[in-house]
């Protein structure tokens, strides 16, 4: 391994040699923890660069002054499943002004363990246990969810094994009942999105994304991963009696044992989301691309043994999510109702019901509805079948999501028997005396007649935003007016804030609290027009809200904060809002008609970040610095294709998060440091996220992000490690409280870690 070292002359010597530890060669990597594999370089307790694996060795390039320094070299790599992990150290004092020369053997390394149980993270890595389960900042079992409870991840399916349901979605997320009513979250050995459930009697398998295969036996707790010989993704699985059959992209695969699988390559655009077997034929549902209009089409396949299938049969219809076996005819429903507005589905189609008794010859049936249904069931006892999903639009975010469930007695004519706004409904399953539903954010219902509804998931599912602490209580505030209020962290109570119009950010002054937010709208002219329902409210306590919202328009307002002297609101179309108490406000002209998105400040300075990625125009990177709050200066020079969605003070920097939207141009996560505002410097933590927050706890950074399940934390800005969470939805504000880690995010998240 070779790295050259810049001395004061700033001449590369290219003459200070180390070998890698022999452990990091020899050992089985994880394939994530292999891919993402560095080494900090650290001189005198700052880190100064890094060396990356090269197709010729391991390189980095960084000045050390001459003299004597402490010299570290220390391995580390990023896991989905166990955040940053410490693999191997050497420290040496070194004086670089007589000796340019280091040779490290393996012998020469400490081999970091975080739980201090006597095996190395390294070994435990190969192991498959998780190198830091009992250390701050470790293991997904560190963070614990508040709300909603039972935890708060998407459901992707659901199975009645005859004395227990057993339920699975994203993050790994596994849930067990005996009765249906009380829920209890399983250890889950994957942090993969899981889709299909399938029992043979005496053995749990369970297939995702990414080749995800995990099994377990009816008299054991714990899951195993198993290979199945491809990383293409699975979605559904089915238990013919002597195997098991699973399909997805492009893929089938089958399994006498579900320990040892045999992979069967499906043709290119074909796309299996759901299988069942009918005693006679495996039949599988899904979509395939027409290869006469380039367009996504639903589409049905059949095999007698899941090895050899036949060619899709293209139904003319959107595409289907999933099919069942009644003992007399099939049922596949689906719909794309969800990519309404989309120009590659301009025609879309939902509440998509087809029937045969064949596998052959299908027929459309009228369903009542055109919400999308994801799932199908047939309960046997009463011989009804049930279907159920949800619209969720991913191109008009306004519309609120919409789910229903239907029930039939012959898969002709069908009845709704729950139509509401509420989440997704993604699986059913059906045992003698109940039916139950699960869907997005964790949703959980059960009924015994189909009419009345039982709810067993409690607590919030509108998005929190942000959230604040008061010294005694803690604030969160997020879609649809929520205000949520905890003494503790753990048991929040819901705050009446007299408005249903989303709130972006709060803010504590020392003796009130400050929300704002608003909603999307038209753009109009001038500062803050693009959306027209602007808000702020203030509270003494959390508890009793004020509104004080100027006259006239405003547009969404996205972040405030108090700079001990006043308060500054930005947001949308270039909009400033100040106040020195909350009541009145006045509109200051920043110079920009773009978003921006936070504000921060020093005793000297005030810094706002922002962007234009909302109106996708490809124009990013904004900072405004001010010394008073009325008059504002651009910083030139910035990357355009940074959007900066928040900033923080730490007492002695700077420091901006945010991403590039257009994930194309470069890994998507960017962090920029100053240490007056005017100079900034750029990091890329090393995930491929939009980074939505950051904190300054007194003594570390925080941060979280959009999609990466995991807490950021950093000393000096540049050096970042990652500790997973176990939730899979977007994380948007943390804050620390009273020795507790918290994080707030969609669909009601909050999480909690004792540090």
């Amino acid at each position: 391994m070779n790295y050259g070292c810049l001395p004061n002359d700033d001449k590369p010597t290219n003459n200070l040699k180390i070998t890698s530890p022999a452990q990091l060669n020899t050992r089985a990597l994880s394939s994530d923890c292999a891919d993402s594999l560095w080494a900090d370089v650290w001189l005198d307790n700052q880190v100064v660069g890094k060396l990356q694996r090269q197709a010729n060795g391991w390189q980095g390039q960084m000045k050390i002054p001459r003299g004597s320094h402490t010299l570290k070299i220390e391995f580390k790599c990023i896991t989905d499943t166990y955040g940053t992990l410490s693999l191997a150290i050497n420290t040496q004092n070194k004086n670089f002004s007589t000796d340019d020369t280091l040779s490290l053997g393996s012998s020469d390394y400490q081999y970091p363990d975080d739980d201090n149980d006597g095996s190395s993270n390294l070994a435990e890595l190969e192991a498959g246990t998780d190198p830091s389960d009992n250390q701050d900042g470790g293991g997904l079992n560190s963070f614990k969810w508040a709300n909603p409870l039972p935890q708060g991840n998407s459901l992707t399916d659901v199975i009645w094994n005859g004395s227990a349901f057993l339920t699975v979605g994203y993050r790994g997320t596994i849930l067990t009942s005996g009765n249906g009513q009380s829920w209890s979250v399983a250890h889950s050995t994957s942090t993969k999105r899981l889709q299909g459930i399938a029992w043979s009697g005496s053995q749990y398998v369970v297939v995702g994304v990414q080749g995800t295969v995990l099994t377990r036996p009816a008299n054991s707790p714990d899951w195993a991963i198993r290979d199945p010989g491809s990383n293409k993704d699975l979605f559904g699985i089915t238990w013919t009696g002597s195997q098991f059959v699973a399909v997805g992209e492009e893929i089938a695969i089958t399994s006498t044992d579900g320990i040892n699988w045999i992979t069967h390559t499906l043709p290119k655009g074909h796309l299996f989301k759901s299988i069942t077997w009918t005693g006679e034929q495996l039949v599988a549902a899904g979509l395939v691309i027409n290869k006469n209009t380039h367009k996504p089409e639903g589409a049905i396949m059949t095999s007698d043994d899941g090895t050899l299938w036949s060619s899709p049969k293209l139904t003319g219809t959107a595409s289907l999510s999933d099919i069942e076996w009644t003992g007399s005819q099939l049922i596949a429903v689906g719909g794309d109702q969800h990519l309404s507005g989309n120009n590659l589905t301009p025609t879309t189609q939902g509440g998509l019901i087809l029937t045969s008794t064949d596998g052959e010859n299908w027929q459309q049936q009228d369903s009542g509805t055109n919400i999308d249904l994801h799932t199908v069931t047939f309960e046997a006892a009463s011989g009804v079948i049930i279907a159920a999903g949800g619209s969720s639009h991913l191109i008009d975010r306004s519309t609120p999501t919409q789910s229903v469930i239907l029930s039939s007695s012959d898969g002709v004519n069908w009845t709704t028997r729950d139509s509401s706004l509420n989440q997704n409904y993604r699986g059913l399953a059906s045992s003698p005396s109940q039916t139950i539903v699960i869907g997005d954010a964790g949703v959980i219902k059960s009924s015994s007649n189909l009419q009345q509804w039982n709810n067993h998931t409690s607590g919030t599912l509108n998005t929190l935003n942000d959230i604040v602490s008061m010294g005694n209580m803690l604030i969160a505030v997020g879609i649809n007016g929520e205000v949520l209020t905890s003494q503790n962290s753990r048991s929040w109570a819901s705050r009446n804030s007299g408005t249903s119009t989303d709130l972006t950010a709060i803010a504590w002054t020392g003796s009130m609290l400050v929300t704002v937010g608003g909603d999307l709208g038209p753009a109009q002219d001038g500062p803050g027009q693009a959306g027209s329902n602007g808000v702020i409210l203030t509270s003494p306590d959390g508890i009793n809200w004020t509104d004080r919202t100027p006259e006239g328009v405003l547009g969404l307002i996205r972040d405030i904060s108090w700079t001990g002297s006043q308060l500054i609101a930005v947001g949308s179309a270039g909009l400033i809002l100040t106040s020195p108490d909350g009541i009145q406000w006045t509109t200051q002209n920043s110079g920009t008609d773009r978003w921006l998105n936070a504000v921060s400040s020093n005793n000297d300075l005030i810094v706002i970040t922002g962007g234009d990625h909302f109106n996708q125009d490809g124009v990013g990177g904004t900072i405004l610095t001010s010394s008073d709050g009325s008059n504002w200066t651009p910083i030139n020079g910035l990357d355009e294709n940074i959007d900066l969605v928040d900033v923080t003070w730490t007492g002695s920097f700077f420091t901006a998060v945010g991403g590039v939207f257009n994930q194309e141009l470069d890994n998507a996560s960017k962090i920029l440091t100053s240490h007056d505002g005017l100079n900034w410097t750029t990091n890329n933590p090393g995930i491929n996220s939009i980074i939505e927050d950051v904190y300054w706890t007194g003594s570390k950074l925080l941060a979280v992000s959009n999609t990466n399940s995991a807490l950021l934390t950093s000393f000096d800005g540049n050096s970042w490690t990652l500790s997973p969470t176990p939730s899979g939805n977007t994380q948007n504000s943390v804050v620390e409280y009273q020795g507790d880690t918290i994080i707030v995010g969609s669909n009601g998240t909050i999480l909690y870690r004792e540090n």
